[in-house]
């Protein structure tokens, strides 16, 4: 196969035009002429039709290429776009948790418990107790608000809680059922995160645990 310069190809196969020996030339004419024009005749329609098959084939490979080409780039779209909605949404419900009264609570109630821990452990400095308050992490308080808020909000109830409460310092619990599931994670907070928290910075200090 070689190209002809212009986008085309030319084709050669191997060939005889006569017969090779005595034998040859026994067996063809006792097979009224098969060896010399209708075997090559017969090999050169074979080769046509392996070429035409192989150019179908081609073409057909080429067009599942294209398809999966633009398949795989619509999936990828859908995926970014989604990613955007993810995005857009998470930040509305951020936006509407920093303004929760629970958040702006949440500090203020476990500092004020810190400091009745505080009373009762006189022999652990007043310095490691204020550490332990201004070091305590709400992440995880956080986290799982924000994805209880948009499993309660749509984005637009979301977008609409910031619109309708724009001259408000506080955004109020519009759904009982967030208020719920609010009150469910503060109190894992409470239970497990917290008192985690207090113990590593106690035992790290060289002091004993909140004994229950």
């Amino acid at each position: 196969m070689q190209p002809t310069g212009n986008g085309g190809y030319s084709f050669y196969i191997i060939g005889a035009d006569r017969l090779g020996g005595l034998a040859d030339q026994l067996g063809n004419s006792l097979q009224n002429d098969f060896l010399f024009f209708k075997a090559a005749d017969a090999t050169w329609k074979n080769m046509m039709e392996k070429l035409e098959q192989y150019v179908k084939n081609f073409k057909l490979i080429i067009m599942l290429s294209i398809f999966n080409f633009f398949l795989v780039v619509k999936i990828n779209a859908n995926e970014q776009i989604k990613k955007i909605e993810i995005y857009a949404q998470n930040s509305l419900a951020e936006t509407v948790y920093s303004r929760l009264e629970m958040n702006n609570n949440l500090p203020r109630f476990v500092k004020k418990y810190i400091d009745k821990l505080a009373i009762n452990r006189p022999e652990v400095p007043s310095s490691v107790w204020n550490d332990i308050k201004n070091t305590i992490s709400y992440s995880s308080v956080k986290n799982k608000a924000i994805e209880a808020m948009n499993n309660n909000y749509s984005s637009s109830e979301l977008q609409a809680l910031i619109n309708d409460y724009e001259d408000y310092i506080i955004i109020p619990i519009t759904k009982l059922s967030f208020r719920n599931e609010l009150m469910l994670i503060v109190d894992d907070f409470s239970k497990g995160s917290l008192i985690n928290q207090i113990h590593q910075k106690l035992t790290s200090n060289g002091y004993d645990t909140i004994q229950n």
